[in-house]
């Protein structure tokens, strides 16, 4: 099938603009960056948690180079979360995400519900890892760094299936099954278990009917760590798979923790690190760290953190990077947060250290009884081109560019079940690449049933490379307890390439949920995009079990 230059033009465009467009700032976060430790599908599993301040759900759009990234939170852990891309981006080492500040942390967070599996916008991929509700850490342990008073487990066991095929062309389909199994277990006599674990069989057949040809098993080990701190020690030790430091990535090797004073954390660490690409030990790359986190007082509301970190690479050093990372609650209901990452070592493009390659800082804050939200924020990103990434993939696909930032959104809560929301970002590259997103829209508690709810929005882009317009609704419909359906359907309209080549791409969104009490529950997702590509038809299943402790109200 002959595809002429120009519609090639055009969907490659239009896919990126859209990107663009659905990505939305989060409100009243602080931004810093998390690096991605593992890949399975278009979702990167990154080194940054809920113990970071990263909140499931929150969506941020970046550049990368030239290429606008959506990145979407889908699941969050102790200590790692998966995150969406779009595009897929398989280079990428580092997303800066949103983190809560500490004076927006809640203490408790409660999920009446799972919530229901994401659109298919990318995200389809990591939506069977686990929502698991947090329990207050004086409810069940006590003081900073004492043991449970009883084991704690929490964790989900899922299965899914997923399926998608071009209605246009039917050998473009790919196929994947899979288990999944999160698990966090504390116990009285302070050893812990931490582990992130999936199988998965994928398979991209010649045919759409033909399910599971040419298939492929695959063993993904994000976390496997084993953790030891005597009850009301300040020492702590881990071994296996661990994600020590941000900012650090996966490491098969040990930990030290040591809580010295109240509020002074210093973390030591040593191992391996694994291959971006199949997670296995690589004995030629070796990675080490510290780490000091200094966190405020009564007097002072902020937290303070200070890093070094160096790995190396074929008896070589190929990074060694310090961080800074603060954020400091400013009384009255405003928080500022800041980050700066210097590179000490010479790159695979021949730029050396020391040097600053990444920076951000942000303000937000919140008023009239957190009815309205709002931040603004800037910063600079000049990502590190490893030897160790140039000796895994094509050196084509390695070409990062520096680029600047900015953006800034207001929330505000109008009425009982009524809300509205503005928020806009924009960037400058240094290839003269530059765009901006500005994005309006809302939400309604709609009341045609109880407690379901309208969501809206309509979105510009003005860009270098692509500009238009567009927008979306959705309805979030509880039809009871324990069965939930969930309607969208988004078009937007878009002027491409000099020749202002004009497309459209539209999606229409299905989903069904039917809880089996508050352990259990099955989804079923469909979706079906046309426009400016072809149309394609993607369908979803997933049986999701909670293991341990649930969340309370």
């Amino acid at each position: 099938m002959r595809i002429s230059a120009h519609s090639l033009l055009l969907r490659c465009t239009v896919r990126l603009a859209l990107c663009l467009a659905l990505a939305s700032p989060s409100a009243v976060a602080a931004q810093a960056v998390a690096h991605v430790v593992g890949r399975a599908s278009g979702v990167v599993y990154v080194d940054a948690g809920r113990a970071e301040g990263v909140v499931a759900g929150t969506s941020v759009s970046f550049t990368h180079g030239s290429t606008e990234v959506s990145a979407r939170v889908l699941a969050v852990a102790a200590h790692t979360a998966a995150v969406a891309l779009e595009p897929a981006m398989p280079e990428l080492t580092e997303v800066p995400l949103p983190r809560q500040t500490a004076a927006e942390a809640p203490q408790v967070r409660t999920v009446h519900r799972p919530p229901p599996s994401p659109p298919f916008d990318s995200a389809w991929a990591g939506s069977f890892l686990p929502q698991v509700g947090e329990t207050r850490d004086d409810d069940e342990g006590g003081e900073e760094g004492s043991a449970p008073h009883h084991t704690l487990v929490h964790g989900e066991l899922a299965t899914r299936l997923f399926a998608s095929a071009d209605v246009s062309d039917l050998a473009v389909a790919w196929d994947e099954v899979g288990v999944d199994s999160q698990l966090d277990v504390s116990t009285p006599s302070g050893l812990t278990w931490d582990h992130l674990v999936g199988v998965g069989l994928d398979a991209a057949p010649d045919v759409s009917f033909a399910l599971f040809q040419h298939a492929n098993a695959r063993l993904d080990a994000y976390l496997l760590r084993l953790g030891y701190t005597p009850p009301g020690s300040r020492f702590g030790v881990g071994v296996g798979r661990l994600m020590p430091l941000s900012g650090a990535g996966i490491v098969d090797g040990a930990e030290l923790n040591v809580r010295a004073a109240e509020g002074v954390r210093f973390s030591a660490f040593a191992g391996l690190a694994p291959d971006a690409g199949d997670l296995l030990p690589v004995l030629r790359a070796p990675r080490a760290g510290v780490a000091l986190s200094l966190a405020g007082g009564e007097a002072v509301h902020g937290h303070l953190g200070l890093g070094f970190s160096i790995d190396g690479f074929r008896g070589a050093l190929d990074r060694a990077r310090a961080n800074v990372d603060a954020d400091v609650d400013l009384g009255s209901q405003l928080a500022a947060s800041g980050r700066l990452v210097v590179d000490f070592a010479d790159d695979a493009l021949g730029r050396g250290g020391p040097r600053p390659t990444r920076g951000s800082v942000e303000l937000s804050g919140e008023h009239l009884r957190r009815r309205l939200r709002w931040h603004v924020g800037a910063g600079f990103d000049d990502p590190v081109y490893t030897h160790a990434i140039a000796d895994q993939l094509p050196q084509e696909d390695l070409i990062f560019l520096p680029n600047a930032f900015a953006d800034g959104g207001v929330k505000a809560r109008l009425g009982d079940g009524l809300s509205a929301r503005v928020s806009a970002r924009g960037y400058l590259g240094a290839d003269g690449f530059s765009s901006l997103v500005v994005s309006a829209g809302g939400s309604l508690r709609a009341r045609l049933l109880e407690a379901d709810l309208l969501d809206f929005d309509l979105r510009m882009i003005r860009g270098s490379l692509a500009q238009g317009y567009g927008g979306g609704v959705r309805w979030d419909l509880p039809v009871s307890d324990r069965v939930h359906f969930d309607l969208g359907y988004s078009l937007d309209r878009l002027e491409v390439g000099p020749a202002k080549i004009v497309g459209y791409a539209q999606t229409l969104h299905l989903a069904w949920d039917r809880y089996f009490g508050p352990r259990t529950r099955t989804s079923l997702a469909f979706e079906l995009g046309g426009g400016a590509g072809p149309t394609r038809v993607l369908l979803f299943a997933q049986v999701a079990v909670r293991l341990g402790a649930l969340s309370r109200d």
